[in-house]
């Protein structure tokens, strides 16, 4: 290596010298899940070692590969260099006998969020407690709760829309009803939840990173195949859908628009969802075109009838209000008045 790439971590910078140096050619990557510590090895030889609460990194050197391993919480990425992918296979195999990758259970939510550092694009895994959808349909007015429910048994196919678009004030129930999306469609699609949404669509390593990932990492013999179907999460980033987006984050619009059904959108097995606070009339004309989105949802405050319907359901007393969000009426049944809060992220 000639020179160091600002966009490279340390790690990463001794890992790729030495196996330049030992002349390995062959790349190999995995990730995954998991609660076990790092694993010894007698063979190996420690190049370099970063420990740090809630993260561990280290480089080993063996007979005939190079590995970079990094732990940060639960999720665990390991790098692999030698001669040939069958050596990396080998070694990619050790670790997850040696590191398992852990149990889902039951209504906890598998989610890997991603950022943008100044080594680049970084993700990590955390487990989110995850409603169910017959737990909280009720929480929703007649015409929100039909598109819902008509959501979390979809079948797509290779022409389907990609993009979801959920628009609604704070406090109506967006957080909630993307839990419950999550955990219905758990087995066949794993969520990927963007940090930055501004930086996602404008650094094209970020884009690639979250939409590729390391899903073609081979599997432990008897382990149930991973998730096909990739759910981008983009909340609170109504401003790239707006008539003016262009404007306002250069090429982001577009980028969006060629993920969801463009040339680099082809083949790929990604959904798009993006929550807005904006009005779905003031959206550009190419994002809410028909054909583009799977599903357009709009996020509806309660009326006077249904707000006193679902107050006797919890045990609260009936109010006269015109209409109410779902965070209103909670603060309703706690005895409490309504009020204005931020919207807080999934």
């Amino acid at each position: 290596m000639q020179s160091l790439d600002l966009h490279v971590s340390t790690s990463t910078w001794f890992a790729l010298n030495r196996a330049k140096e030992l002349g390995f050619v062959s790349f190999g990557t995995g990730s995954w899940i998991s609660d076990a510590e790092f694993p010894d090895h007698p063979e190996a030889k420690v190049l370099w070692e970063d420990r740090r609460p809630a993260a561990h990194e280290m480089v080993v050197e063996l007979a005939d590969a190079v590995i970079l391993v990094s732990q940060e919480r639960r999720n665990i990425t390991a790098s692999l260099y030698s001669a040939s992918p069958k050596t990396n296979e080998r070694y990619l195999s050790f670790l997850l006998g040696a590191m398992p990758q852990s149990e889902r259970q039951s209504n906890l939510l598998d989610v890997t969020f991603w950022y943008h550092s100044q080594n680049g694009p970084r993700s990590y895994d955390r487990q989110l407690q995850a409603p169910s959808w017959k737990d909280i349909e009720i929480n929703y007015p007649a015409k929100t709760r039909e598109k819902l429910a008509a959501l979390q048994s979809v079948e797509l196919n290779e022409s389907s829309g990609k993009l979801l678009l959920w628009q609604g004030e704070p406090g109506t129930g967006k957080t909630f009803a993307l839990r419950a999306l999550a955990e219905e469609w758990a087995k066949w699609c794993r969520v990927h939840y963007v940090l930055d949404p501004e930086k996602f669509f404008m650094e094209g390593d970020y884009l690639l990173s979250v939409i590729l990932g390391n899903d073609d990492m081979p599997v432990r013999q008897n382990e149930p195949e991973r998730p096909p179907w990739r759910l981008v999460v983009l909340e609170d980033a109504g401003e790239m859908l707006a008539k003016d987006a262009k404007m306002q984050v250069g090429q982001g619009l577009a980028r969006l628009l060629n993920l969801c059904d463009g040339l680099l959108g082809q083949g790929l097995r990604v959904l798009v969802l993006i929550t807005t606070n904006e009005q779905i009339g003031t959206l550009h004309n190419a994002v809410s075109r028909p054909g583009r989105c799977l599903s357009q949802v709009t996020f509806e405050k309660f009326d006077a009838a249904s707000a006193s319907r679902w107050l006797e359901d919890h045990g609260a007393t009936a109010h006269a209000i015109k209409q109410a969000s779902l965070a209103d009426l909670y603060a309703l049944a706690r005895g409490s008045e309504p009020i204005e809060k931020a919207a807080v992220g999934f």
